[in-house]
């Protein structure tokens, strides 16, 4: 029997028989929603499992625990994924994990989005851009992937949620010209840095969490090599780059200066014996002197409240992977390099601009050229000058 008793209110009264028990309940809904409930409690019965659905008693932080435990059989915890789950264990850790709702994170998405928020470390309140509230809320939805997937279920829906729309992925990279005036713009303790990121692609932390004992030099070949220990990088996994040239002589001079000035330092970037935590300042500062940024609020009081714009340390990263592809290395060894697990990722770097566009048509002018200099073109290639004078592009 199915009773509306008020808006988007249905009364249903359903008994089979005597054996099977009875079901009277209220539903959220109108006529059609509680005639589909009944319907379904009737299949039921007639497979011998007649009753009404036991809520769950899992909760947020037992999917929780088991991403982690997912992504460490997998080897692949980062520290990204630790700072996800201490959030959500802070925000819905307790609560039984059915009774979130797309609607909930929705508001959060919204929240983060329009509300400055506190990320990581950092002290300077932030709003959160799109592709990290993806981030967020997707680590949460793997935990309920992985709870549906269990064996018994530990629970029988997951939450709405669909992606919001990130920004295109930023573009931004520096020249060789350029950055060689960045350089000459900034104190020694910051060019090392510089210098590494430039040339490796490694990111901020990785570098300014180098110890010396992982920079080695072999002075005969006048290289460089930096070696990258498990999990000290982004995805826990070791890596090596060897470096030769500009970036090898300035590296030496800097080893040579803190082994007369500084010999019991540990750490390879430092400022004076002491770890560098920071070159924020510094570089904000050198690049608006070079040209490469500048102040939204020049006239303000402290270098926070104007403003930086302009290149940052990680563009000098998709400056490693740009220079590395235009080397000719091919793209499992960038990815290497650089530290990339998914070719999604290296795509967002792998960024193609104006000079690659040239340079692909300089290529194409060169092969049609040399097919048609060398006769195996498998076809003649002529045009309206001669039949002698190769194509022009």
């Amino acid at each position: 029997m199915i009773k509306t008793i008020g808006r988007n209110k249905q009364w249903i009264d359903i008994h089979p028989n005597r054996k099977a028990g009875r079901i009277r309940k209220v539903v959220h809904g109108n006529r059609e929603t509680a005639q589909r409930i009944v319907n379904s409690l009737y299949e039921q019965y007639y497979r011998g499992v007649f009753g009404w659905p036991k809520e769950s008693t899992t909760t947020v932080a037992m999917l929780i625990d088991l991403v982690l435990e997912d992504r460490g059989l997998k080897g692949s915890v980062g520290e990204h994924d630790v700072a996800n789950a201490a959030l959500w264990n802070k925000l819905i850790g307790t609560k039984p994990a059915e009774s979130i709702k797309g609607s909930y994170l929705k508001s959060l998405a919204k929240e983060w989005m329009t509300v400055p928020q506190k990320v990581g470390g950092r002290k300077k309140l932030m709003l959160l851009e799109a592709g990290t509230v993806n981030k967020r809320i997707g680590f949460l939805m793997r935990g309920y992937q992985l709870g549906l997937e269990a064996e018994p279920k530990l629970v029988t829906a997951k939450p709405v949620w669909h992606q919001l729309k990130e920004n295109p992925p930023k573009s931004g990279f520096v020249n060789w010209p350029d950055f060689e005036r960045l350089r000459t713009h900034q104190p020694e303790w910051v060019q090392v840095p510089s210098t590494i990121g430039h040339w490796s692609g490694m990111r901020l932390d990785e570098v300014l969490g180098l110890e010396r004992i992982q920079v080695t030099f072999d002075h005969n070949k006048q290289d460089v090599t930096i070696d990258l220990r498990p999990g000290e990088t982004k995805n826990g996994e070791p890596r090596f780059i060897t470096l030769s040239g500009d970036p090898y002589e300035v590296l030496a001079r800097w080893e040579a200066q803190t082994l007369q000035s500084h010999p019991n330092c540990k750490y390879f970037c430092h400022r004076d014996g002491e770890k560098t935590d920071s070159i924020r300042y510094q570089w904000e500062r050198s690049c608006v002197a070079s040209g490469l940024g500048s102040w939204k609020n020049p006239t303000a009081k402290t270098q926070s409240l104007k403003g930086y714009e302009g290149l940052t340390f990680h563009d000098l990263r998709r400056t490693g992977v740009r220079n590395l592809r235009r080397a000719g290395v091919d793209q499992k060894t960038i990815m290497l390099i650089i530290g990339h697990k998914t070719t999604s990722m290296f795509d967002r770097y792998n960024i193609i601009d104006e000079e690659d566009v040239r340079d692909a048509s300089r290529k194409l002018r060169g092969y049609i050229q040399s097919k048609y200099q060398n006769g195996n073109s498998g076809g003649q290639l002529v045009d309206s000058a001669s039949p002698n004078t190769p194509p022009n592009p």
